[in-house]
């Protein structure tokens, strides 16, 4: 997320940073945090609804935003997401299998 961070633009629909002010860069919408003390990741996403990816360094946060369309008083709304915990590296992460469990 940092080199991405830094690109002027790019091919994804979802934003990298925080929600509006973020740029489109990212061409999945998940979000994926790997442990500093063992081969363990954690993965989350709201499918089509993620509005922005967000990731912190310096402090083991990371969030993806969801996305509602306008409602009106009184109305409800809902979407569906997912988080996932697994054992592995990052580059063994499986991203089709995540979205389609």
């Amino acid at each position: 997320m940092t080199e991405a961070r830094g690109l002027a633009e790019g091919p994804g629909p979802y934003r990298i940073g925080w929600r509006t002010k973020g740029t489109p860069l990212a061409d999945l919408p998940i979000v994926l945090t790997a442990s500093n003390q063992s081969a363990r990741l954690v993965a989350m996403t709201w499918f089509s609804d993620t509005l922005s990816l967000v990731s912190n360094p310096n402090h083991p946060c990371m969030h993806a935003d969801p996305k509602f369309g306008d409602l009106q008083p009184g109305e409800t709304g809902s979407i569906r997401g997912r988080i996932g915990f697994f054992e592995g590296r990052p580059a063994d992460f499986d991203h089709k299998a995540f979205l389609t469990l």
